[in-house]
Order: C-alpha cells, then sequence, then structure tokens
C-alpha cells in the first residue's frame, strides 16, 4: 500500500533527511541524534545503536571529531513506500562521497536505508528506525517497490 499521507508531512520528512546528511557530513553529532526519536534504533551494517544517547556517540566515534579526516558527502533518492498518520515507512539509495583533505574525491559507500518515521506530539518527524546495509547487486527483487 503506498504512502498517504499528506505533502506537508513529505516535506517534512525530506527536511529530517537532509539534516541527517548535513548533520553526519559537518560531524554535528549533537544535531545527528536530535533527529531520531528518544528510543530509536540506528543499524548501519552489523552494528546497532539504540537511543538518543548511543547514537551520538557513535557518530563521535564515527566522525573522529575533531580530526575528521575528510568531507562526506551523502547524496540520497527518497522513496515513499507506505504510511499514513504518524507513521511512515521510506527508503532510499545511499552514495557516499568522500573529500580528502588533499582535494581527492572518491565514491567511498553505495548502500541502501529503509527507514520507519514517526510523528511525535511536537508535531515534528523524527526516525523511529533506520537501517542501512551495503548495496548488493544480488538483491535487487528486495530492493524493488511494492508496485502502485
Amino acid at each position: 500500500m503506498p504512502a498517504s499521507i499528506s505533502a506537508d508531512d513529505r516535506f517534512a520528512i525530506y527536511d529530517v533527511l537532509g539534516r541527517y546528511s548535513r548533520a553526519l557530513d559537518t560531524a554535528d553529532a549533537a544535531g545527528y541524534a536530535a533527529l531520531f526519536t528518544p528510543d530509536a534504533t540506528l543499524q548501519i551494517a552489523e552494528e546497532e545503536f539504540r537511543g538518543r544517547g548511543a547514537i551520538r556517540e557513535y557518530i563521535k566515534r564515527l566522525t573522529g571529531v575533531p580530526t575528521w579526516p575528510g568531507y562526506r558527502h551523502h547524496n540520497t533518492q527518497i522513496l515513499f513506500e507506505e504510511g499514513a498518520g504518524q507513521r511512515c515507512r521510506v527508503s532510499c539509495y545511499s552514495m557516499i562521497m568522500w573529500r580528502h583533505r588533499s582535494g581527492e574525491v572518491e565514491s567511498r559507500q553505495q548502500g541502501f536505508y529503509r527507514d520507519m518515521f514517526e510523528k511525535a506530539d511536537d508535531g515534528l518527524w523524527y526516525f523511529a528506525e533506520r537501517r542501512w546495509e551495503e548495496w548488493d547487486p544480488d538483491k535487487l527483487d528486495f530492493y524493488r517497490p511494492a508496485p502502485r
């Protein structure tokens, strides 16, 4: 069943995804963690983190602040899969480009996110779950969206 949420809610979720990429790309661990519900789950490949505190500490470790060795840049394409009201499932590709301090640029990772968003009492949308895995060309059926 396709997502039947309002255009305003879709734009709000796009904003969360944009803030996610910008927070990660600028090593803003606090801003990154604030995009998740207090009891959210973040799974990156085989690692799983539960709650904002654990997510914030993971980002601090990942980015190596203050010795961030380069600059990440996320590119994603978003698909609203299903949802209504206060919950929405979204998926997107992930391609992470890396610019080294030397100026060299490389494609670092290609992956796939599966997300569950929740709209909180404050009217804002947050990640309740975010799961990333490296792109696997043998799983094309798994990545395909449901028919419209």
